[in-house]
């Protein structure tokens, strides 16, 4: 699922994995890193089926069983140590997704649109934060950010995390924070 190579934000995650064996807020954190990861799996749902549309009556519930069953992942990998955190989850994610609709018949039929009468989405409806969290996926994908820099940045700029709360996730000082942080900001503004 992941485009990139590596797992560059991998110390960070696998952090927050381990520490969500005991604390329900690391697994809601973990979920919030992989949320623009959810975002894209729920977009790879475009066309399936006429008969597994009944499934999802619209978007909303599509992501709603998109974010369970990755919630549900996290809460089975919580507590242990994931060398590629991100990767795993959106995968697990992908393939768990994949096979409710392999098992309701889907690789039987032609391809239709879920919602037909949907229009796609324009980038004017999108809010700031899907602008942004989109900006950051596509750095990440290019390879121009690694993946650390982006889980950071997302984190501060659009979780609104504070640093002090970055600082043992990480394991870096807060200057070096602030300095990745701002590199990060610097060439997402280069790449709008």
């Amino acid at each position: 699922m992941c485009r990139q190579g590596g797992d560059e934000g991998g110390p960070a995650l696998t952090a927050l994995l381990r520490l969500a064996g005991a604390d329900n807020f690391a697994q809601q954190t973990v979920l919030q890193v992989i949320l623009p990861g959810l975002v894209r799996l729920s977009r790879r749902v475009r066309y399936v089926r006429e008969a597994d549309a009944r499934r999802w009556a619209n978007e909303d519930e599509l992501a709603q069983d998109v974010v369970a069953i990755a919630y549900e992942q996290i809460r089975a990998l919580a507590g242990t140590t994931q060398p590629w955190a991100a990767r795993t989850l959106l995968d697990t994610t992908w393939r768990r997704l994949r096979s409710i609709l392999d098992d309701e018949g889907r690789h039987r039929a032609r391809f239709q649109p879920l919602w037909p009468s949907a229009e796609i989405e324009s980038p004017a409806d999108r809010s700031p934060a899907e602008h942004v969290a989109q900006l950051v996926i596509d750095a990440v994908g290019d390879g121009r950010l690694d993946q650390s820099g982006a889980q950071l940045f997302y984190a501060r700029r659009v979780l609104g995390d504070s640093l002090n709360s970055l600082v043992p996730v990480s394991g870096l000082s807060r200057w070096t924070l602030r300095e990745r942080i701002a590199g990060s900001a610097q060439v997402l503004a280069d790449a709008s």
